[in-house]
């Protein structure tokens, strides 16, 4: 009648960085360039820092416990600890001391080596109560989320170096704390009135609570306090119009608050930052039968305040994102599939959409500390589409099975044309791509029931050159007009991974 699960998870990540992307010049001629550390001696020769990196260590503790108190009731429980720790260290050429707030300790620009770091705890409790008997079942709880993260950041060497900064008595120029409290209360009911046809709703309450203090990397003050409620409630509908068909409803309402990069972002430039609220609304048929599947969803998505990328990044590499008053998202979402011999079907699926936003006003501000002329303005844009938004997403898979152990599977997927920012400006587009990819796994049954599965998986067997993301800006030339900046992050051409795995 009961069950206690101790689970605990560890590991660490150590990676190279490739934030920064490339323009297509430069990916033109070598689509595997990533300049990360680049810097010139004094003679102007080319080298680059050989301990760029990314590191993260994070501890998961969780325990679970589970009791059945009688036929009709169930009672979970949940606690979750999670550390982490980590930094990124970078090699930047030619900086204002200014920009790592050392104009006291230096003068003209000069290089820097430098660590962002991060030291978080979060502590989760979950509770829930479940209850079934005939027609009706119930599920009822509440969660609790307290976060706290310090980032900071030193200096660990300048080119022109000052007595008062090296690895062993490093310079920091930042410090900033975040706290997130989350209270979650929900309450969930499903009904069915026949074989045929049921009823659901899901009532959520949330009270989100955000405050961060300190100094940020580009060294303004960060103070923002603030408490979000949100209600989201959501309502469905099943019917069974036979043993192999159905027909659905369901409507809902679902917020989103800022993450902490959108809530730094928003400070730094005196803006505000709202959070975002979506009435969800869609209806859908499903058949299967023996050899056939059919799903057809119509969905409708109204925003107020949607979240969505601006085009730029962070200086981590974290999307960045602005609000937009009004926006929707539009379409119907197709899947099919087809068994045409026992060892061959095809399956396919496809998404058409239409995503917009109306009366999109571009907010410029050129304020990087590279450009002496401030700039700021606000440029109508009218309906325009949403950034990262292709309005035609599709795939086709071809599975084989030549053998009981072996399955053999030919995918293609194609995704239209999409533009990195919200102004719907064709320099800022991003050009649509088709992908092919074979995978293939082959099974061996071992002793004991055990089993050897061992997986190949080649991607764009056509080395196809594309592109899925890139971040923007744009510079003020004068008279009214603006250059446009990309740095794309190039996509690799064929490549394989090969994978095993034992289950016993």
């Amino acid at each position: 009648r009961s069950l206690l699960k101790l689970i605990a998870i560890l590991g660490d990540q150590n990676t190279g960085i490739c934030w920064d992307g490339a323009d297509s010049a430069t990916l033109a001629i070598d689509p595997t360039y990533n300049g990360v550390g680049a810097y010139h001696d004094d003679q102007g020769n080319l080298f680059y820092y050989g301990n760029e990196k990314d590191y993260y260590y994070q501890r998961h503790y969780q325990l679970y416990y589970s009791f059945m108190a009688s036929p009709y009731w169930t009672l979970n429980a949940a606690l979750d600890y999670t550390h982490g720790d980590g930094y990124d260290e970078r090699y930047k050429e030619d900086k204002k001391p200014s920009s790592f707030g050392m104009e006291h300790l230096l003068s003209g620009r000069t290089d820097f080596i430098y660590q962002k770091k991060m030291f978080n705890n979060a502590y989760t409790e979950t509770f829930n109560a479940q209850y079934a008997k005939g027609n009706l079942s119930l599920t009822f709880g509440e969660m609790f989320l307290y976060y706290d993260g310090d980032h900071y950041g030193k200096v660990l060497w300048t080119k022109d170096n000052s007595d008062d900064v090296s690895e062993e008595n490093p310079f920091e120029w930042y410090r900033n704390k975040g706290i997130k409290k989350d209270g979650t209360l929900f309450a969930k009911a499903n009904y069915d009135f026949s074989d045929r046809s049921n009823l659901y709703a899901d009532l959520q309450y949330r009270c989100v609570n955000y405050s961060i203090d300190g100094t940020d990397d580009d060294y303004p003050t960060l103070q923002f306090a603030e408490t979000y409620h949100f209600f989201n409630p959501k309502v469905g509908w099943n019917f069974m119009i036979n043993e192999g068909q159905r027909l659905y409803a369901l409507a809902g309402i679902n917020h989103r608050e800022p993450t902490r990069a959108d809530i730094k972002d928003a400070c730094n430039n005196n803006e505000e930052i709202r959070p975002e609220r979506m009435l969800d609304i869609e209806l859908g048929y499903a058949a299967q039968q023996q050899r056939f599947l059919f799903h057809a969803n119509l969905y409708a998505m109204l925003y107020k305040d949607q979240l969505t990328p601006s085009g730029n990044i962070s200086a981590s590499g974290y999307a960045l994102m602005e609000n937009v008053d009004k926006s929707y998202r539009l379409g119907v979402e197709l899947e099919g599939g087809y068994r045409i011999t026992s060892w061959f079907n095809l399956q396919g699926n496809l998404t058409l959409s239409v995503n917009k936003i109306v009366d999109y006003n571009y907010h410029f501000k050129n304020t990087y500390d590279d450009w002496e002329t401030p700039f700021d303005t606000i440029i109508n844009y009218g309906t325009t589409n949403l950034a990262m938004s292709p309005n035609v997403i599709g795939a086709v898979i071809a599975t084989f099975t030549p053998l009981p152990a072996w399955k053999l599977q030919l995918i293609g997927k194609g995704v239209s044309k999409q533009y990195c920012d919200n102004t719907s400006r064709e320099a800022m587009a991003i050009d649509g791509y088709f992908l092919l990819n074979l995978r293939s796994a082959y099974t061996w049954q071992l002793k004991a029931g055990n089993e050897l599965e061992l997986q190949l998986a080649v991607n764009n067997i056509l080395n196809h050159r594309y592109l899925t993301n890139a971040y923007v800006y744009d510079t003020y030339l004068g008279n009214g007009e603006f250059a446009c900046y990309h740095n794309y992050f190039q996509q690799p051409g064929t490549n394989a991974t090969l994978r095993a795995i034992l289950r016993f």
